[in-house]
Formats: structure tokens, sequence, C-alpha cells
């Protein structure tokens, strides 16, 4: 079992970070990237179009394609019909499964590394 984290301490932390980003935007993320990662970024978004298309051996793009098709067949089955459920006169609730467009996130390490 992992142990449990008390993460209070943590937030205390990561609050003045997140308002940081919320006021300053990019240059608080360069900021605190070259703090926190020891990198400089020339840009905080990079269009992947623009990206060099990797040189991989083989195997590891066999494999790539192994985790896409699992991935994608697993997510696949995920999806739902919109449902539709009048709950009284005039009043209609309903659930609906959309895709997000894009996800942002960082992840420094944990109990699980």
């Amino acid at each position: 079992l992992r142990p449990k984290i008390d993460f209070s301490k943590t937030m205390d932390l990561v609050k003045p970070i997140i308002a940081d980003v919320q006021s300053r935007g990019d240059d608080a993320v360069r900021e605190l990237t070259l703090k926190f990662d020891k990198v400089e970024l020339d840009q905080v978004v990079v269009n992947p179009k623009e990206l060099e298309e990797p040189v991989l051996e083989d195997s590891v793009r066999r494999a790539f394609d192994v985790a896409y098709d699992n991935i994608y067949k697993f997510h696949s089955a995920q999806v739902r019909e919109t449902l539709s459920v009048s709950t009284m006169e005039g009043i209609e609730c309903r659930r609906v499964s959309r895709p997000i467009e894009r996800v942002g996130i960082y992840v420094p390490g944990g109990t699980a590394v």
C-alpha cells in the first residue's frame, strides 16, 4: 500500500504558484520552469506539426503502436450515447459525452515514481 500523504502542506506551496501563473501567465511559467526544472523555455506551447519526426527503433515504434491501439480500444468502449430524462414537466436532464479538445498537465513525481 502507498503511504497516506497530508496534502495540506503541499497545497500551501502550490497555491502561490497557481496564483502567479494565473496573474502573470507565460512569463511565470517560463520563470518557474527555469527554477524547478532548470530549463529555459523559448516558447511555452509547441505546435506538434512543427516538430521533426522522431527516429525510433522498430521495436520501440511497434511498442508505441501496440500502446496506441490498446488506449484507443479502451477509450472507444467508454463512448456513450446521450441520455435524456424528463424528470418533471418542463425539466429535462441530459448526460452528454464529449471529448476534451486539449489538456495540459505537469507531473513532477510522487509516491508512484
